[in-house]
């Protein structure tokens, strides 16, 4: 009797922790939980929205917004009364309905399938995470994932999906013609050549003489000098004297006509570069910065410098910012600059031209004030073509990445109308205020 007994507590201890997982991942007969949305073949649960949810908290979190305090997610921020918990919910919604929509694409419109050294791999990191965070225990590291509503079929589920975003992604790269390439190159791009006052005096890499040396080129490897005026010295064997790179030294004729010692050298300065030091004599680009004074006076020259601009064309730009700008790029003596004006950078600087150049068009000359001091831009013709050019491949490093970003969200966003919902789910989400923090360590889950 005693013996069933324990037999009986055993098989009821075991149904009731099957019935609290049924309730954890409860709908439509599948482990990845209840469906929240769907369309064609493929659905997202209420429990992946939670794990979307967790992660977005820990995204704040991280950026030290107080999460766990309730009054931050009550907080109101614009005049439509939205608050920061429906905000950040709405923006996870998008997401899941993006998310789904790429999912959409991959298999039910091109009817793509995941190489088995991409499932390897998601498996992989799956195993990595588990003995990093858990010893190596399912069961622990469920536990775990159970602050984010999910478990490690789910969490599984949702890199899989993760890595089959990518693979559509790569798929659509396939798929983009260079006509494409050029349409989005002609509707995003801005080419430019600028004249800069900057904010700020360069401390700059000197001669014996004290003198600031100006180099060639920005490799900092050939002095320039002034050939045409400048004067060559022998020692007393009759050798040309040279400088430290081997090359003839020229110097000041006046200083070689008047007998001087240590003549100093004749520097061609238009075009040139100069090596930015600090006070140890390390090139890190140190700076001194010029006073209010001083910079109303400099906006004062570059209003006269954009005034004699205008007058230029755009060869002659070219020859008077090699005169007269106080920086100097190799993009500037060749094809120009290019932006993207729908891009947002992360350098203030590369935002603020961005902006005085939105809506301009070839031949304009515009004044842009930014942090670091005052431009004068002219807007080019785009080169046909220009971001397959040798010579601009640095400033189309991410192109084919947002070529692919703009068909990807135009395709997704002809089929996130069609997303079904199932509103009962959606009447029981989650709200952000209430998940787990996703942030341990480094690691989203």
């Amino acid at each position: 009797m005693q013996k069933g007994t324990k037999k009986g507590l055993r098989f009821t201890c075991l149904i009731l922790s099957l019935l609290m997982l049924a309730s954890l991942l409860a709908g439509c007969g599948s482990n990845l939980g209840k469906t929240y949305m769907s369309l064609g073949s493929q659905s997202l649960t209420v429990n992946m929205y939670e794990l979307y949810l967790s992660r977005m908290k820990g995204r704040l979190s991280a950026y030290s917004y107080p999460v766990d305090m309730i009054e931050f997610w009550q907080t109101v921020f614009d005049s439509t009364g939205t608050t920061y918990a429906s905000y950040f919910e709405s923006q996870i919604r998008t997401q899941c309905e993006r998310t789904l929509a790429a999912l959409y694409l991959f298999e039910d419109v091109y009817h793509l399938t995941l190489s088995a050294g991409a499932v390897q791999e998601v498996d992989s990191y799956i195993e990595d995470l588990m003995l990093a965070d858990a010893e190596g225990s399912k069961s622990a590291f469920n536990a775990i994932l159970a602050q984010y509503g999910v478990n490690v079929d789910i969490l599984k589920e949702v890199y899989l999906i993760e890595a089959k975003i990518e693979a559509l992604r790569s798929h659509l790269s396939t798929l983009i013609a260079d006509t494409v390439r050029s349409e989005y190159y002609t509707n995003h791009y801005v080419c430019f050549k600028k004249i800069v006052v900057s904010s700020f005096k360069l401390v700059c890499e000197t001669d014996e003489n004290g003198d600031d040396i100006y180099y060639t080129d920005s490799t900092m490897s050939k002095i320039s000098y002034d050939t045409e005026n400048g004067r060559t010295r022998q020692d007393g064997n009759g050798n040309l004297y040279a400088d430290k790179f081997g090359d003839t030294a020229y110097y000041l004729a006046e200083d070689i006509e008047d007998g001087v010692d240590e003549p100093r050298y004749a520097y061609r300065t238009i075009g040139a570069y100069r090596n930015n030091l600090d006070e140890n004599g390390d090139s890190v680009g140190d700076y001194v910065n010029y006073t209010a004074a001083e910079m109303a006076e400099r906006k004062k020259t570059a209003e006269a410098y954009l005034e004699q601009a205008k007058t230029l064309d755009d060869a002659a730009f070219t020859d008077y910012a090699m005169e007269v700008s106080d920086k100097f790029s190799d993009s500037d003596s060749g094809n120009g600059a290019f932006l993207n004006l729908d891009v947002d950078y992360s350098a203030t600087l590369l935002n603020s031209i961005r902006a005085a150049l939105r809506g301009s068009s070839a031949g304009d000359t515009i004044f842009c004030e930014t942090e670091e001091g005052y431009y004068v831009l002219r807007v080019l013709p785009l080169p046909a073509d220009g971001w397959n050019a040798e010579d601009n491949k640095d400033w189309f490093s991410q192109f084919e990445s947002e070529v692919v970003d703009e068909m990807y969200n135009t395709l997704t966003s002809k089929e996130i109308p069609n997303i079904q919902y199932d509103e009962k789910a959606a009447a029981k989400l989650p709200s952000i205020k209430d998940v787990g923090t996703n942030w341990l360590g480094t690691m989203y889950y």
